[in-house]
């Protein structure tokens, strides 16, 4: 049982170590060696390539036997790694199903995200397809309407960036258990989590501000 229990481990971490590095290693480079996010995501996306290069020397040396691998293939493979991450990170920034949002603004806002928060929205969808976005861009004049005190610094306006920083997702209907498990997703890969329920239970999501880290 324990073998199988390490096996199972150590899968799970080999799967989910390339989206940790492109995810949370955007964030990382993003706030704290201030890199734009385009740049932090073009330094991570060049990381998981080279973790992605590794896997493949792995299975070249154990599987196929080939201990050595040709400079060529090796040069034709990293080109090919990191097109298959560029490949995946664009598909995550502009692909975006309207069944996973609440309504047509909340469709409509995507491209406004931060893109960090975008490729970590398009990678969860993937294993949760039923994950519904209840609120994206806000204005002041929104918090009025929904009887909330007006928040003068929300992670949902547009910050210096360009981008909308936070994004809220749907809790009700669903088990405690996936809840849980997305917060812990959205907080492992760094982004700032909190559960409350100011116009109704839903899980709030934002970026961290290098400026204010601890800002949600």
């Amino acid at each position: 049982m324990k073998k199988i229990l390490l096996f199972f481990l150590k899968a799970v971490l080999i799967i989910s170590l390339p989206f940790i590095v492109l995810i949370r290693g955007s964030i990382f480079l993003h706030l704290y060696f201030d890199l734009n996010p385009w740049l932090a995501l073009v330094v991570a996306t060049i990381f998981t390539s080279t973790i992605l290069l590794f896997y493949s020397k792995l299975i070249f040396k154990n599987w196929l036997g080939i201990k050595k691998i040709p400079g060529k293939l090796y040069k034709f493979q990293l080109v090919l790694m990191v097109c298959l991450v560029s490949f995946y990170s664009a598909y995550g920034l502009v692909t975006f199903s309207k069944t996973n949002a609440k309504s047509e603004r909340q469709y409509s806002e995507y491209s406004d995200l931060h893109p960090h928060l975008r490729i970590a929205l398009s990678t969860v969808i993937f294993l949760d397809m039923k994950l519904v976005v209840t609120d994206l861009g806000r204005e002041k004049l929104d918090y009025r309407l929904m009887g909330l005190p007006l928040k003068e610094r929300s992670m949902h306006y547009k910050q210096k960036s360009g981008y909308i920083h936070a994004v809220d997702l749907r809790t009700n209907n669903r088990s405690e258990l996936r809840n849980f498990l997305l917060r812990g997703y959205f907080a492992f890969m760094g982004f700032r989590t909190l559960r409350h329920t100011g116009t109704g239970d839903h899980l709030h999501i934002s970026v961290p501000l290098r400026e204010n880290p601890k800002a949600i």
